[in-house]
């Protein structure tokens, strides 16, 4: 019965076999010969192929002990038995009591010479499976390489030992962060192994999948969808096809389609899956908590974001019924779910349960730091958007030492929580510290990850967008210039990527006046973004709204309604009416409206962007002080200087709470009120609020900027009502020659149209 061990549906056959083959040899033989050895092995091994380890383990135990006193210490049969007692006390979780056993049967192969033959390929894998689940992945590695050469030399090697070592070399290359290793272990033998007898075995079809997944870590989601197909057509080809196997192949697919944007192809892949695992498992298992998570990212990442929302909480419900509440998965999706919640704007709901996965997460038994720090990760946007801008510098901070201790200060997830940080930075009006932040990511990606990698275009996009945002126009333009040329390349003409940076570099060409420029890279991005995305998506919408200020900017006002009308629609259609983007869109409306004097128009819109500000933010944040020092702006053109007086002392408030007493938005504020002093005939107020104002604004955008030249000109204005001419004079020759210095600057890069609408624009008077 022994051709039986494999089928499950005989193992208590097998088992009765042997235990009565063994009986017989110990009435006929004895207890102590090498043939009852065999017998006890022949036993354990049944036990152990039916998962009854204690039986299995208690048998090998017999046989080696048999083998010593027979053989002595210093025999290959010895070795042999040692190493199989190792593996099983290892399968039963007792790998530190294995590893002696597995390091007494290589020294003892060693010493004698004997490690060139297949029993000794299998000794040094055994040695590598209780090294790799003792954390021991680079020995391990070390070990079924040793494994694989002593196979590889030999002209007629076990192929399905060969497999199985391949397979676990693999593993413990994907668990050390080394998928460049496991893909170049998985090419070659799946080469080495196909047309040979194991080809059109489920462990073959497993090896492919094992290869997809290496690719998949590498960023390689074109190829890694192939071999995942590969895998799966290999697995339903195999007689008596498992279903289960085969399922969690098709979902390694589907997240592979995700990462392409193939979300379509995707999600219909994952629905099957879905009802697989149902079918499988039943309802409440949690292959179908999985499988259902897996869906809800899909959704999230295509913008179907109530869909999503609804995917995320059955999984969540499914592990609920299934008592699984204090796992990693359960937290995992939770976290989902802040995210989801996160990017529909409703941040106070995101940001109470991210705070108690992190709890959870920094007091796991045994604490898993990385993921600790993506908690921390997690929170610290919420925090950031909620304007609460220290507390989310800390949580980056931690989450950049965690990440730095236990991944490396070049791995990618350290760079990503170094941008985070920076963007937090420029929140703060700290651009010069977010800018350090930036170019040590860039130059730790140039050197790790070579001038030509989509990551080091990343880097340069994001250098260059911190270098818009401190008006440092033409940096800005050469270094997402730098970004386009190679994600041209690495990433595509179509790739949502390449999309972003072509985004950003349009708003910039807009801002230097370059606007026919800025028009084609801004309908390039949103086709890319409608055919990859579709019409509806939010980020389509982000990117028409980006178009819509070129038009703004020319003063073709209509068409720039027109557009900024398409992405509210788009946006309240994706995201809800009460969501801070839908805010984004009623601000701008708002300032176009403002620009063409339509200011009751202007006011309803800003009243709506504050409503919802107010809402989903809280009457405290940063955006809500933005839409406050709209609405005071439009009121003291209107002349009601009661009202703007409220919004704009509360909006400086809110800014001084948020950024502190010397920011630049307090000091863009300031420039308000001393003009709302100025006009109440306050002028000694007016004077003092404009000199606070010009003080900041010197420091944080230098002596020569446009607001710089415009609060020196209200001072001006301020004096003369004063009658202090002196102080008139001295600040209308500071003002005209900041603006001489600024124009000698900025006009020889601009073009002549750009310089016609610079010189007849008031950039500095932006009530």
């Amino acid at each position: 019965l022994s051709e039986f061990i494999s089928d499950q549906s005989r193992q208590p056959e097998v088992i009765e076999s042997r235990r009565r083959y063994l009986q017989a040899v110990r009435e006929a033989l004895g207890e102590h010969t090498p043939r009852t050895a065999e017998a006890e092995q022949l036993l354990a091994d049944a036990y152990y192929f039916s998962d009854d380890m204690d039986n299995a383990i208690s048998h090998q135990s017999a046989a080696h002990r048999i083998v010593e006193e027979i053989y002595g210490r210093e025999r290959v049969e010895t070795a042999d038995t040692a190493g199989y007692l190792a593996l099983m006390k290892s399968d039963a979780g007792d790998s530190e009591g294995a590893l002696p056993l597995a390091e007494k049967a290589v020294e003892i192969r060693e010493q004698l010479k004997q490690v060139t033959d297949s029993p000794a390929a299998l000794t040094f894998n055994r040695r590598g499976v209780v090294r790799e689940r003792l954390g021991r992945q680079t020995e391990a590695i070390a070990d079924y390489n040793r494994a694989l050469r002593i196979l590889d030399s030999l002209d007629e090697a076990d192929l399905w030992a060969t497999m199985q070592i391949a397979r676990n070399l693999i593993s413990a290359a994907l668990a050390l962060g080394q998928p460049e290793v496991a893909e170049k272990t998985a090419s070659k033998y799946i080469r080495k192994l196909k047309g040979t007898y194991v080809d059109g075995s489920l462990d073959f079809a497993n090896l492919i999948n094992e290869g997809g997944i290496a690719l998949f870590d590498q960023g390689q989601y074109e190829k890694a969808s192939s071999r995942y197909r590969e895998a799966i057509s290999e697995a339903e080809s195999v007689e008596n096809p498992d279903e289960l196997s085969i399922t969690q192949m098709k979902q390694n697919l589907a997240s592979s389609l995700r990462s392409e944007s193939k979300f379509t192809e995707a999600k219909a892949i994952l629905s099957e899956v879905v009802t697989a695992w149902q079918q499988l498992e039943g309802a409440d298992s949690t292959s179908m908590a999985r499988a259902l998570n897996e869906l809800g990212v899909t959704l999230f990442e295509a913008g179907e974001y109530k869909e999503a929302e609804k995917t995320y909480q059955k999984a969540i419900d499914v592990l609920t019924r299934a008592g699984e509440i204090d796992t990693t998965d359960f937290l995992t999706y939770r976290e989902n779910m802040a995210n989801l919640l996160l990017s529909t704007a409703r941040i106070a709901e995101a940001a109470a349960i991210q705070e108690d996965v992190l709890k959870k997460r920094r007091k796991a038994d045994p604490a898993v730091p990385v993921n600790t720090a993506y908690a921390a990760s997690q929170l610290a946007q919420m925090y950031r958007d909620l304007g609460r801008f220290s507390e989310a510098e800390s949580l980056y901070r931690e989450c950049i030492a965690l990440r730095a201790e236990h991944l490396g200060e070049e791995h990618a997830d350290t760079l990503t929580a170094r941008q985070a940080l920076a963007y937090t930075l420029q929140d703060s009006d700290r651009p010069s510290e977010s800018a350090e932040q930036l170019e040590l990511v860039l130059k730790i990606r140039r050197t790790s990850d070579g001038e030509q990698a989509s990551t080091t275009a990343a880097a340069y996009a994001d250098l260059g967008w911190n270098r818009y945002l401190t008006n440092q126009y033409s940096q800005a333009d050469s270094l997402l210039n730098q970004a386009l040329q190679i994600q041209l390349k690495t990433d595509g003409e179509d790739s949502v990527v390449t999309a972003l940076t072509k985004m950003h570099l349009g708003v910039v060409m807009d801002t230097i006046g370059r606007c026919a420029l800025a028009e084609q890279l801004l309908r390039d991005s949103a086709e890319v973004y409608r055919k990859r995305l579709g019409d509806t998506s939010v980020d389509t919408a982000v990117c028409i709204e980006s178009l819509a200020g070129v038009f703004h900017s020319i003063g073709d006002y209509d068409q720039a309604e027109s557009l900024y009308r398409e992405s509210l629609k788009i946006k309240v259609a994706c995201l809800g009416e009460n969501h801070l983007w839908v805010a984004d869109a009623y601000n701008a409306l708002g300032l176009l409206n403002d620009d063409r004097r339509r200011f009751s128009e202007a006011e309803e819109l800003h009243r709506k962007a504050l409503a919802i500000r107010e809402s989903v933010a809280g009457p405290n944040a940063g955006t809500t002080s933005t839409s406050l020092h709209n609405l005071g702006s439009i009121c003291l053109q209107t002349n009601r200087y009661e009202e703007a007086n409220e919004f704009l002392l509360r909006g400086v408030a809110i800014s001084e709470r948020l950024h502190g007493s010397n920011s630049i938005d307090v000091a863009l504020t300031q420039r308000l009120i001393g003009s709302l002093r100025s006009a109440q005939g306050r002028f000694e107020e007016a004077r003092t609020a404009l000199e606070q104002a010009l003080k900041i604004l010197r420091r944080g955008f230098g002596p020569d900027h446009p607001r710089v030249a415009d609060t020196l000109q209200r001072l001006t204005e301020v004096c003369v009502r004063q009658n202090e001419i002196t102080a008139a004079i001295a600040y209308q020759d500071a003002a005209a020659q900041a603006g001489r210095r600024h124009l000698s600057r900025v006009l020889p890069g601009l073009s002549e149209f750009a310089r016609q609408r610079y010189l007849t624009e008031s950039h500095a008077v932006d009530f």
